[in-house]
């Protein structure tokens, strides 16, 4: 078989177009919301970012065993979370393409469009929590009791995100 039958082949499969559906709306939202991504950050900033790219990495390495046998899970959105409330959205951005970098580096058994379909998610899930944060009134900072409701709604939004684009993977082929 030719790989311009395989190219084609794999592009008729449901789950490689909603793949590469994600990876490009996830892309584009990363291009389209870079304005201050990249902007230069204090000694301190960029202590806390390392710190939590190492803490990110941390939990990547130490995933624990849900039953059945064989399905195991991260606790990384954890500081992705709390970045994107104590520091904004685009400071947990900048978290994740520095962790997802490394994890392509260091983690070479998984396939390189897996780390990016991973890694579009994830923007997806951020800028969706950020955007939900902030529209309902939430501040970035320290914690605020007197906007509960947004904390809740952004988390609850966050793991929608997570588990809308988890469970379209797992639909049956056609």
């Amino acid at each position: 078989m030719g790989a311009t039958e395989r190219f084609y082949s794999q592009i008729r499969q449901p789950g490689f177009c909603y793949s590469l559906l994600v990876f490009l709306a996830g892309a584009i939202l990363c291009i389209a919301n870079n304005k201050s991504l990249f902007r230069s950050y204090s000694l301190s900033e960029w202590v806390m970012i390392y710190a939590m790219v190492g803490a990110v990495l941390i939990l990547e390495y130490f995933m624990f065993q849900l039953p059945p046998e064989g399905n195991r899970q991260s606790m990384d959105s954890s500081v992705y979370l709390a970045a994107t409330f104590a520091y904004g959205g685009n400071f947990a951005l900048i978290i994740l393409i520095l962790g997802t970098f490394v994890l392509l580096l260091y983690k070479r058994q998984v396939e390189w469009w897996k780390h990016l379909l991973n890694f579009s998610t994830y923007t997806l899930m951020i800028y969706g929590a950020n955007f939900t944060f902030h529209l309902l009134g939430g501040t970035t900072g320290a914690f605020d009791i007197r906007h509960l409701h947004a904390y809740i709604f952004a988390l609850a939004v966050y793991f929608f995100c997570e588990l809308s684009s988890r469970w379209l993977l797992l639909l049956p082929t056609v």
